[in-house]
């Protein structure tokens, strides 16, 4: 089920016979989804279902979950799907769509996370929205090269991350008062 769906094409996308939709659903819309094919599945559990120690992703969307639910589709990037097919019906209630052979390419630690905290909390069902991207195709080297595409990304350095937090402020104002030509650097790409 979803709560928006639209879509997104784009020219090439319509030349090359594929189809890409961007939407809003409830967390539990992707409880059920395979992770095959992206290029690594769940990192909070091992492959007997056991639980591991869990990564600072991992536990940040834990803590959103926690601390900033409604806020959740704002703060976290979302789930990338492909499938080879996809049926939309906006007059089910809820719409839906279905999919036929469908995986998250992006977004296995969201749907991880998602699954153990509502599972631990059973009662709880005041699932958040998560955005997603759902690509239609049937190519699999594009599914694969998709998937490596939106897995791979630069780590942001805790100096960036503190220095947008604006933890460096206070120090930087107090060292200008000294010295007014003295600027701290603040994220990583500062020079």
């Amino acid at each position: 089920t979803y709560n928006t769906l639209r879509s997104v094409n784009s020219p090439e996308d319509t030349k090359a016979g594929r189809r890409r939709y961007c939407g809003v659903a409830p967390a539990n819309s992707f409880f059920d989804l395979d992770t095959d094919e992206n290029v690594r599945s769940y990192l909070g559990r091992d492959e007997n279902g056991d639980r591991r120690k869990s990564t600072k992703v991992n536990v940040a969307i834990r803590e959103t979950l926690a601390e900033h639910r409604e806020d959740f589709q704002l703060l976290n990037a979302g789930i990338v799907i492909v499938a080879r097919e996809a049926k939309v019906d906006d007059n089910s209630k809820p719409p839906k769509v279905t999919l036929h052979e469908p995986s998250i390419i992006n977004g296995a630690q969201t749907q991880g996370v998602l699954v153990d905290f509502f599972s631990e909390r059973q009662q709880d069902l005041n699932y958040p929205s998560v955005n997603f991207e759902l690509i239609v195709t049937d190519d699999e080297e594009l599914n694969g090269n998709i998937s490596i595409a939106r897995n791979y990304q630069n780590e942001v350095t805790n100096l960036s991350i503190y220095g947008r937090q604006g933890r460096f402020d206070e120090l930087e104002a107090a060292i200008r008062k000294r010295d007014s030509s003295i600027q701290l650097k603040k994220r990583e790409t500062d020079f």
